[in-house]
């Protein structure tokens, strides 16, 4: 009866070491502070951008950019100092921001008090500085955008036209959800 308790033992302890050597899925490590300089997102080699900038428009895919050229279509800002929430503007016209339509698109909407405005933001790197380094660059990487309110993630969504929108749904470790975000690198 003995051998028996130590060969369970010895089971037991190969299993647990097994499970504890298996990775995790990815885990989100940080949330960026873009400090207010304006940014560009991209998904791939696609860029996110709205035009033209107008209450009501939805967000496209554009096809394909050149991440950091140019000086960005969005302002992302914090909703405060500890908070890992931001709010998500139109770069030219900050009145209006990132928000979900009723059929669960991105558009553009006036800001408001409206908790579908606000979106969670981590990334599997972020770096420091985005508003103070000459030359910019990729300031956050790997990144998921979620509905604070419905905790619902931003993915690409194709429709029927040449156009590509944007959508919210259940969230999942893949290509079609994961953002980039950059600073102008030709300075």
């Amino acid at each position: 009866m003995f051998p028996s308790t130590s060969l369970l033992a010895t089971c037991i302890l190969a299993l647990s070491t097994f499970v504890a050597a298996t990775p995790s899925p990815r885990q989100p490590q940080c949330n960026p502070d873009f400090e207010g300089a304006p940014v560009t997102i991209t998904i791939g080699n696609r860029g996110v951008k709205v035009a033209p900038p107008r209450a009501g428009q939805l967000l496209v895919a554009t096809v394909p950019i050149t991440p950091g050229q140019g000086s960005g279509n969005f302002v992302v800002t914090q909703t405060s100092p500890r908070a890992s929430t931001y709010l998500i503007n139109e770069v030219k016209f900050t009145d209006l921001v990132i928000d979900v339509t009723d059929a669960g698109l991105l558009d553009l909407e006036e800001r408001g008090p409206s908790p579908t405005q606000v979106w969670e933001i981590t990334c599997d790197e972020c770096r420091p500085g985005a508003s103070t380094t000459p030359g910019g660059g990729k300031w956050g990487s790997g990144c998921s955008i979620a509905s604070a309110q419905t905790g619902q993630c931003v993915h690409i969504q194709p429709s029927g036209n040449p156009l590509i929108n944007f959508g919210v749904g259940e969230c999942a470790d893949t290509a079609d959800q994961s953002f980039d975000f950059w600073t102008k690198t030709d300075v």
